[in-house]
């Protein structure tokens, strides 16, 4: 297969601190939505069908039943608040066509990470109509305490909001690049190499996982725990605009070359680099 990212999942605290503070940062947030087993999630979708899905403990006793019943996303997900904090980057997500079939495929390959899920909620569309969404996820285990990843198919993409909002004041088109550190022994390199369904290439001692709209880059380190994920790049229209946003929000940032650094912050655990789109 042929990886694509879906999303990155960027577990915070509160939804309502972290929307505060991604509209400093110049990103369109889209409205709370609640899953059916005590998380919630607030969105922030690109142009280039990428986003990121801030998520928060919505409900601790729906959570703790959910985790009960072998929901493997809400066990994920309270593993990482436990081992990193409440805040962070936990998991990266790839598209899939047939989770079912991409959940037998890392049986197969020795990397399964839980039980499969299915799940629907409602959603209220750009027509004020509400809809029921359905979606299927198939987990991998990463060997990590820190980072997991799954696929995620949407059973009836029909249901979905249209017209969500993908024009960011900062000019952010998508995720171009996910920097990771961890260590890169065979084993690691070859449970990555499954998950994303591609070889990595070797720069040095640096390694990359060349997806279908993004890559994964890979620094080594030896963490006691596994790969963690440390930053995220995004491709931006106009690299002074967003620069020019950061200064009337009084946004702090750090400029490195052709690069604008942003530290982690209540509500933003995890470090984003914005960067100009090649032309």
């Amino acid at each position: 297969m042929f990886a694509e990212i879906d999303h990155l999942v960027l577990p915070v605290e509160s939804l309502r601190v972290a929307r505060a503070r991604l509209l400093q940062l110049g990103f369109q947030v889209e409205a709370e939505a609640k899953h059916p087993f005590g998380t919630s999630n607030a969105c922030v979708f690109f142009s280039d069908g990428t986003y990121l899905e801030p998520l928060a403990v919505s409900d601790e006793a729906e959570a703790a039943a959910a985790i009960a019943a072998q929901n493997t996303f809400v066990a994920r997900d309270r593993r990482f608040r436990l081992s990193s904090g409440g805040e962070g980057l936990s998991a990266i997500v790839l598209k899939s066509k047939d989770a079912e079939r991409d959940h037998a495929y890392f049986l197969e390959h020795g990397i399964g990470g839980g039980p499969r899920l299915d799940f629907s909620r409602e959603v209220i569309g750009g027509d004020g109509l509400v809809r029921t969404a359905a979606f299927r996820l198939a987990f991998a285990d990463l060997g990590s305490e820190h980072f997991f990843g799954f696929v995620c198919e949407r059973l009836n993409a029909s249901a979905l909001p249209s017209g969500l909002g993908t024009a960011h004041p900062n000019g952010v088109q998508g995720v171009s690049r996910l920097l990771t550190s961890g260590c890169t022994n065979q084993q690691s390199m070859y449970v990555l190499g499954r998950f994303f369904g591609t070889e990595p290439v070797a720069t040095g001692s640096v390694f990359s996982f060349v997806l279908k709209n993004a890559s994964i880059i890979l620094r080594p380190a030896e963490p006691e725990s596994g790969i963690t994920a440390d930053a995220i790049i995004f491709h931006v229209a106009d690299l002074e605009l967003t620069a020019s946003l950061f200064d009337r929000a009084a946004a702090a940032y750090q400029r490195d070359g052709r690069r604008l650094i942003v530290l982690p912050a209540v509500g933003q655990g995890a470090t984003l680099v914005f960067e100009e789109k090649e032309k």
